[in-house]
């Protein structure tokens, strides 16, 4: 849902027969580590490389490591991910992005993406109870993702055809949008 809800048409058309036919398993990664679920304390960060018109996606520490995300560890090949853009050395807040995980012939992790189990969570109910669903961690040191792979949807200014990276560097991140798209 996160490409057809976040993304332009143009990339859902892009990514739509894959995920139809599960070649491509995405899961929602927002959640760190050291932040829970406080966005401007989000750390995994998304650089942009003009040289080769990809994003390069690191979880910097320990705190940064995406964390309770269904799916992650065993599953999905994709992420729809939460990064801090940086652009030229500026940040440039918080956007998505369609991280890869994992090779789609062999299942088995990138380079520069770690997963993992990280255990059942309790649920907060009388009495507590283990939730059984897959909870995983993700880490990045390098990964790179096309330049298309940021969720333009939400962006006031693009156009649905174009969603470039000079855009984002001309107009500031707003919040209140994102919650709008989102909720």
């Amino acid at each position: 849902e996160a490409v057809k809800n976040q993304g332009t048409d143009e990339q859902w058309q892009r990514w739509r027969d894959d995920i139809d036919t599960m070649r491509v398993i995405g899961c929602f990664a927002m959640t760190e580590l050291g932040h829970s679920s406080h966005l401007r304390g989000l750390e995994t960060t998304a650089t942009y490389d003009r040289s080769t018109d990809e994003f390069v996606i690191n979880s910097p520490t320990l705190t940064s490591t995406k964390w309770w995300i269904g799916m992650a560890g065993q599953t999905a090949t994709h992420t729809a991910a939460y990064c801090q853009l940086i652009i030229d050395g500026i940040s440039h807040g918080l956007h998505l992005f369609i991280v890869p995980l994992r090779n789609q012939d062999t299942g088995l992790p990138i380079p520069g993406v770690t997963v993992g189990d990280v255990g059942p969570k309790m649920k907060l109910e009388k009495p507590p109870s283990w939730n059984r669903s897959c909870s995983s961690k993700i880490g990045c040191v390098g990964v790179r993702s096309p330049g298309a792979s940021v969720f333009c949807r939400c962006r006031r200014s693009f156009s649905a055809a174009v969603c470039t990276v000079v855009a984002f560097a001309s107009e500031p991140f707003d919040e209140r949008l994102l919650m709008r798209c989102f909720w």
